[in-house]
């Protein structure tokens, strides 16, 4: 499986997930606001950081649903339409005790082409490497069914 780099980080499957959060909610669809859906399918998937400005591309197929935090992971989780955009604030931590804070802003066409612009504060993680701010940059494109033999997940399958 291919990994993008994310400044000395590898940019994984789930990460690019992640990224993509603003797209899709439970919590949103509880809310006035239902939750965004992405066309499923083969998406050519673009990331810049303040730590990696070139652009790592990567075409992956996935699933209408995005990935989405557990409720027990996150002390905050929230998803807001906010004129043409969609915009997520979360407040969680993993299983080994690093926070992450996140806010993203999502705008564009979920069935064609769209941008998640990040912004990411990490603390207390083991690798202390994988702390501090980063700024991202992600675009989607989509480019059709996923290829023969993909099931839509969110890993890279080139």
């Amino acid at each position: 499986m291919s990994l993008l780099r994310l400044g000395g980080l590898a940019l994984s499957a789930l990460a690019l997930a992640l990224l993509a959060l603003a797209a899709d909610s439970a919590a949103a669809a509880r809310a006035r606001n239902p939750a965004p859906v992405r066309k499923a399918g083969y998406w050519n998937v673009s990331v810049t950081t303040n730590r990696s400005p070139a652009p790592r591309t990567r075409r992956v197929c996935v699933g209408a649903p995005l990935f989405r935090p557990r409720a027990a992971n996150c002390a905050t989780y929230s998803v807001a339409r906010i004129k043409d955009a969609w915009v997520l604030d979360m407040d969680c931590r993993s299983p080994r005790g690093a926070r992450m804070l996140l806010h993203s802003v999502t705008t564009g066409n979920l069935a064609a082409k769209y941008q998640t612009s990040a912004s990411v504060q990490v603390s207390g993680a083991l690798d202390p490497a994988r702390n501090g701010r980063r700024a991202i940059n992600v675009s989607w494109s989509y480019l059709g069914a996923c290829p023969k033999g993909a099931a839509p997940s969110a890993v890279p399958v080139d």
